[in-house]
This record gives C-alpha cells, structure tokens and sequence, in this order.
C-alpha cells in the first residue's frame, strides 16, 4: 500500500476519534472496534464464501449497528449496503462480494497500530495528558 492511501487511512481514524471530542472513553470503544473489525470481517467472508444468507444477514447486521453506532461511517455504509441485498428475496450473491472487497479496502486503509491494537495504550497516554492540560487551563 502506497504512503498516500497509509494517510488516507490515518486521517480516517483520526477523524472517527476526533468526532468524540475528546472524550477518553469513547475514544477506547473507538479504538476497541478498529481492533475487532478484522475478526468480524473474517467472519462474513466466511459466511459469504459458503453463501450462507443467515449468517450473512446477522454478521452483517451486527457490523451495520456497531460501527453505526460508533460513527465509524465508510464501515457503516457498506455493511448497510451488504444488509439490505442481503434481504431481498433475490439477493446477489456477486454484488454482496462486489460490497465486502469494497469493506475490505476501507479496512486496508486502516494503519495496522490500530488494527493490533498497540496505538491503545500509547493513545490513552496521549489523551490523559491532554485532558489534564485542559483541566489545569
């Protein structure tokens, strides 16, 4: 992955943190469900690989809400998108593919620190000292 598509997916994150304005714990939930997108991607390839419209319904339902409700909004959309074909009585198969490798890319973007989850700690350091430079001005 080119330097250009690495920032991309940098100032990605960094725009999902800062929608929290600031506050420490939503921040963690934030950084929680970048590290679990992986596995949860996983899970709907799976699931998507042997056609299995339940689980394909469920897995991506669950994405849907979660990153919804986390304001995590290029996951959302997609897996909205992937939820909605997946209802119709004569769902595509091809297009919910066409929509994963579309998640999947949005994924790739993200930087692996946050993916593995090493960025947590360091970050929550960062935000603690922030925090207190706001208390003490």
């Amino acid at each position: 992955m080119d330097k250009y598509k690495k920032a991309d997916g940098e100032f990605m994150v960094r725009r999902w943190l800062s929608s929290m304005r600031g506050d420490s714990d939503l921040e963690k939930i934030i950084l929680s469900g970048i590290k679990n997108l992986p596995k949860k991607l996983d899970k709907l390839k799976k699931a998507i690989e042997k056609n299995i419209r339940e689980d394909i319904r469920l897995i991506a339902h669950n994405i849907k809400g979660v990153y919804g409700n986390l304001g995590i909004n290029e996951v959302y959309k997609l897996s909205l998108k992937i939820d909605e074909e997946i209802k119709k009585d004569r769902y595509s198969i091809d297009i919910i593919k066409k929509l994963f490798n579309e998640l999947k890319g949005i994924v790739g973007l993200i930087p692996d620190k946050y993916l593995k989850g090493t960025i947590i700690k360091t970050a929550l350091k960062k935000i603690s000292r922030i925090n207190q430079r706001k208390k003490a001005g």
